[in-house]
Order: structure tokens, then C-alpha cells, then sequence
């Protein structure tokens, strides 16, 4: 007869050698129970080692009756032997105490996570009450993403009695406080689950004698009305509760890891070359249900992130101590305020660190130097805490709050930074000033400078003050130079003021006689000016009256000229009718030469009178024209 390793092995193709790297690691214990107090807590040694890692995590869990050899099982799935890993003792008292962890996990490429490797207390030790178990084993429950269910044997009325905590789960957790929750609802919240069966010899059958694989082996026992009718009714709960709590569940079966009865006494120190070849086959199809099971642990569809296990942890731990049933609604909100918390904690030390640094040369710094140191600082701050604050939900409001929070103590440190920094500048300044106009105050010491060479005291001034803001900041700079100039040099600045004052005053009064002259000056060139312009316009009267006289002149000139032409064509025709007339008495002609005379002289007169008219006429144009 085939055993159901051989069948499965025939049944399937063989899977490559998987080994998980757990070299380095130890065993710590994460959860500790106080038997004194009846209390759990969470090891420190565990949280710390939680610490070192980040990003996604997942956890398998191994939970079963004691002395059933589940942290063996444990061990050899870590690829662990020689008694190096999880505690294993073959006494009949339990060996395993509260909750451990493995302290190295097994990275998984397919999610992009770390696997932790959690083994629990074994239930129904005669040195526990029922109480405890149920404790122990809804927290492992809740912690898991993969839970193994480790037992002996076939799955008959007692194995399935022995996971009575199953059928009490709504009775140990809760998905709201004070809200009873059904083993439907509580599912969603459920890791996947794997029933190893150890040591089995079997064939697996149906009931009509077929053979089957162990998941339908699983289902068979939980479903088989065939089965499921000859149980009790508490084992029928227990089933009903399987179904509805548990509903991505497998199983596997595994031989003895010897045959040896002797051998098996010390197992956990057997080399694993020494195993049996179809219980390590098995182990490798743990390896590899693992890797593809064991998923990223999330609550309310945020990835679960070291830290905020360590919280979700925590608030388990608070709610069983306080005589509460753990809440995963709870958890959640608290895993929100630890991280919040944890994130604005990070995030202010980052920042007060970090301007600790600025100003550890305890020198003070520019305006712009500051700007900038603290937006650096700031802007690592709020990085800090978004990053570690990374469940943004609308509803979170402790992240909101503890962000306002930060940002307000920020802008309190940076209020203070900055009167610090404005302190220093002042310090800085009063130790700088002095220096800068030593060689002015040495020329005032010796009377170097006079209101005659008020240049030179400029040029020296203000080289001074160049370098005076070379090296100096802030906003107190001015005010202290202010306070500096008047109490070094006031006296014999308000000594040089006084002689500017009295140099402008002299400079007005001349000035004002200047003006006073100028004004003398503009008013007489403004009458001669009014002087110049009655003798043009007289003028102008003047030469209107000329250009009358000329044209009357002229017009008296053209009248002589025509009479003139009269008179000597007259003339001129006497004498030609003298000529032609025949001679006449002596006396006649006498009279006659009298008026010709006396029309020659008068002939000559018009000249004259004519010569005059152009003589005064020429006059008058060059008086018009001057």
C-alpha cells in the first residue's frame, strides 16, 4: 500500500528544493505570560528586533496541542536542525511558553514581504486552564496571515474536539467593541489556514472507498453528512464553525520524520540529511503553500507595517489584560493613534535635532542662510512624518491633528530660532562695529576732521560702514550702527551739522541778495524792454506816416513829371510855330523870348522842386529804414 506522501508525490510534479535562509536568526519570545498577575506582555527584545525592518510584513503561525511536535515542525521549515531553533522538549510538560518568534524572516519575492515565523504555546497542557489557551490562540489567530493547525493523526471526533477554541472565536474577538460579531463577519479578518497531519500512515479514502487529496480529505471530514451526523452536537459546532470562520483552508499530511522509535526521542539534533525523503518533500510543500499563502498582513485594506503591528499587538495585549475582547475596530484606531503618535515623535526630534545642528556653531546667520536652514529642516520634519503617518484616511483624524500639531511647534521653534538668531546677529554686530570705524574715530580723537574737509570724513564714513555690512546680518544691523555713530560720533556730528547749517544759512543769505539783485536787474531790463517797445511801435506810427508822405510825394512827383512833359511839348510847339511863322515886329518877338524865358525858369524851378521832393523822399526811406 502507497502512503499519501507517495501518493501525492506520484499525483503532482515534483517541486524544486525550496530552503528558506533563517541563518542568523534566533528565537525570541514576542508575547509574555505573568502567571503571577494573569497578564501578557509584549518583550521588548522582540519589539526592537520588529524595529529594524520596514515595509510590508506577513506572519505564519503554528499553533496545536502540546507535545504534538509543532515547534519541530517549525525548526525543519526554517531549514533549522541540531537543536538551534524554537525550543523542542519530548517531556510530558509543555515546553513552549506564550508567543515566539523567529528574529530573522524569509523574504518572499512574490509579495514583495517579509515572513515572520510565529510559534505558539501549545493548548491543553495540565499546567494551563482553557482560559489561557483561548487567549493564546485568538491572539495567534489574529496575528497570522497563515495559520498552521499542527496535529497527530487522522481527523477523527478528537482532533476535531480539540479545536473546541474555534467554535468560541466570536466569544474571544470582536470586530466592534461592545457589537457581538458572527464567525461570517469575523472571516474577513481570518488568516489562511493549513491543517498539517502528522505522522500519518494512511491511505486517504472517501467514504465509498476512494481515493482523495488531503484538502478534500479536509472537506470531507467538515461537510460529509455521513461523517458530520455521527458527532456530537459540539463537534458539529466546531465544524460549522470551521467552515464559516476559516474559509480559505487547506491540508497536508506528513510521515514520521523516522522510522526509528529510539531516533525519534532525539529528532530535533538529527541531521536533516538523516530525515525521511517523503517527510521532506512535505516540509517543501509547506515551503511552497507558504510563499504563495502567506500574504501581506492588512486591516481595514492598509498593509500592516512593523510598527503598526507592534500597536495593533499592543491594544490585543491592553484588551485581554483589562478583562476586554480584543477588538479589531479598536486595534485599527489605535494603530492610527500609534503611528500618528510614533510618526509626530520621529518627526520632532528630526526637526529639533536638525536645528540643534544649525546652530551648534552658535553663530549667527543671514537672513537668507536662515530661510533656508529652516525650510530644510522643516521640510525633513513633515517628510518624516508622512512618510511614518502613511494611513491618510479621511477618517484618521489623529493623523490630521498631530500634522497641525507638528506644524504648530515648528512655527514655535522657528519663532524661536529666529529671536535667536536675531540675538546673536545684534551680539555679532556689537562686536563688529567698533572695529570697522577705528580709523574714524581716530581721526576725531585727533581733530583730523573740520568743516573744510567734510569729503574726506565722507569717503572714510563710508568705507567704514562697507565694511561694517560686509560682515554683518540681520535686521538689527542698522539699529546697532545707529546706537554706535550716535554715541561715538555724536558730539562732532552735531558739530559739523551746526557748521552745515550755518555754511546753508550764509549760502541763503547770498542767495537771497543775488535774487534781490537779479530781481533789480529783471525789472529794469523788463522796462527797457516796455521802453523799446513804445519807440518800435512809435516808430512804426512813424513809418506809416513816411509811407503816406512817400506815396503822396509820389503821386505829386508823377503829376510834375506829366506837367512838365506838358510844358516843354508846348514849348516846343511855340517854337516850331515860331520858326515857321515869317518875322514880326521887334517888340513881339521881345515878348515873345520874355515867356519863353520866364517858361524855361519856370521849367528850371519844377526841377529844382522835383530834385528836392526825391532829396526828402531818400531822407524819409533811411529814417524808416534805421
Amino acid at each position: 500500500i502507497r502512503s499519501p506522501q507517495q501518493i501525492a508525490v506520484e499525483d503532482m510534479d515534483p517541486l524544486p528544493d525550496i530552503n528558506f535562509n533563517s541563518e542568523g536568526g534566533y528565537p525570541i519570545q514576542l508575547i509574555r505570560y505573568i502567571r503571577s498577575q494573569h497578564q501578557y506582555e509584549i518583550c521588548e527584545e522582540a519589539v526592537q528586533e520588529l524595529m529594524k525592518y520596514d515595509g510590508k510584513i506577513g506572519f505564519t503561525c503554528i499553533a496545536g496541542a502540546y507535545r504534538t511536535g509543532k515547534s519541530f515542525l517549525m525548526n525543519r521549515v526554517l531549514n533549522i536542525d541540531s537543536g538551534a531553533g524554537f525550543k523542542v522538549d519530548y517531556k510530558v510538560n509543555a515546553c513552549t511558553e506564550g508567543i515566539w518568534m523567529w528574529s530573522k524572516p524569509v523574504y518572499n519575492e512574490k509579495d514583495d514581504s517579509l515572513i515572520f515565523f510565529i510559534d505558539t504555546e501549545g493548548a491543553n497542557s495540565v499546567e494551563r486552564d482553557r482560559t489561557h489557551d483561548a487567549k493564546v490562540f485568538s491572539l495567534a489567530l489574529l496575528i497570522s496571515s497563515y495559520f498552521i493547525y499542527n496535529s497527530v493523526g487522522n481527523i477523527d471526533e478528537q482532533a476535531i474536539s480539540n479545536l473546541s477554541m474555534v467554535a468560541e472565536i466570536s466569544r474571544h474577538i470582536a470586530i466592534k467593541a461592545g457589537v457581538p460579531s458572527d464567525e461570517y463577519s469575523l472571516s474577513a479578518y481570518a488568516p489562511k489556514f493549513l491543517w498539517v497531519l502528522r505522522d500519518f500512515v494512511l491511505e486517504i479514502q472517501d467514504t465509498a472507498g476512494r481515493r482523495i487529496s488531503a484538502p478534500q480529505y479536509l472537506e470531507m471530514s467538515l461537510t460529509d453528512p455521513a461523517i458530520v451526523n455521527k458527532g456530537s452536537e459540539s463537534t458539529k459546532r466546531i465544524r460549522s464553525t470551521l467552515i464559516s470562520f476559516l474559509r480559505d483552508r487547506d491540508c497536508i499530511t506528513l510521515v514520521r520524520p523516522l522510522d526509528d522509535e529510539e531516533k525519534l526521542k532525539n529528532a530535533e539534533r538529527t541531521s536533516t540529511r538523516y530525515l525521511r525523503p517523503e517527510f521532506l518533500r512535505g516540509l517543501n510543500q509547506i515551503r511552497e503553500k507558504i510563499l504563495d499563502k502567506c500574504t501581506p498582513k492588512q486591516l481595514n485594506g492598509n498593509f500592516v507595517t512593523p510598527i503598526n503591528f507592534i500597536a495593533m499587538l499592543e491594544s490585543y495585549i491592553q484588551s485581554i489584560n483589562s478583562g476586554d475582547v480584543p477588538t479589531i475596530s479598536t486595534a485599527w484606531d489605535y494603530i492610527l493613534k500609534t503611528e500618528a503618535e510614533n510618526a509626530f515623535k520621529s518627526a520632532k526630534e528630526t526637526y529639533t535635532t536638525g536645528l540643534k545642528k544649525k546652530f551648534e556653531d552658535n553663530t549667527a546667520k543671514s537672513a537668507a542662510q536662515l530661510y533656508f536652514a529652516m525650510m530644510e529642516i522643516r521640510d525633513d520634519a513633515l517628510e518624516m512624518f508622512y512618510r511614518l503617518a502613511s494611513t491618510r484616511t479621511d477618517s484618521n483624524s489623529y493623523f490630521f491633528e498631530l500634522r497641525d500639531k507638528l506644524k504648530e511647534y515648528i512655527a514655535g521653534k522657528e519663532a524661536k530660532a529666529l529671536e535667536i538668531n536675531e540675538k546673536l546677529n545684534i551680539t555679532n554686530c556689537e562686536d563688529v562695529v567698533r572695529p570697522c570705524f577705528d580709523k574714524v574715530e581716530n581721526k576725531i580723537r585727533v581733530g583730523d576732521y573740520r568743516d573744510d574737509n567734510l569729503e574726506t570724513f565722507s569717503q572714510d564714513l563710508v568705507e567704514g560702514m562697507h565694511r561694517y555690512s560686509e560682515r554683518t546680518s540681520g535686521e538689527a544691523k542698522c539699529d546697532v550702527l545707529v546706537r554706535f555713530m550716535e554715541s561715538s560720533f555724536g558730539l562732532m556730528m552735531a558739530n559739523i551739522i551746526d557748521d552745515i547749517r550755518q555754511s546753508l544759512k550764509t549760502k541763503s543769505n547770498a542767495n537771497e541778495r543775488e535774487m534781490a539783485r537779479n530781481q533789480e536787474k529783471e525789472n529794469e531790463y523788463r522796462s527797457q524792454i516796455k521802453t523799446l517797445q513804445d519807440q518800435n511801435r512809435t516808430l512804426d506810427e512813424r513809418v506809416r506816416k513816411a509811407d503816406e508822405e512817400k506815396q503822396r510825394i509820389e503821386a505829386q512827383m508823377r503829376k510834375l513829371a506829366a506837367d512838365n512833359e506838358r510844358l516843354a511839348a508846348d514849348l516846343k510847339a511855340q517854337v516850331d510855330k515860331m520858326k515857321s511863322m515869317p518875322k514880326v515886329n521887334q517888340s513881339k518877338e521881345d515878348e515873345l523870348k520874355f515867356e519863353l524865358k520866364e517858361a524855361q525858369t519856370n521849367l528850371e524851378a519844377m526841377k529844382r522842386e522835383n530834385a528836392q521832393l526825391k532829396a526828402k523822399l531818400t531822407k524819409k526811406k533811411g529814417f524808416c529804414g534805421l
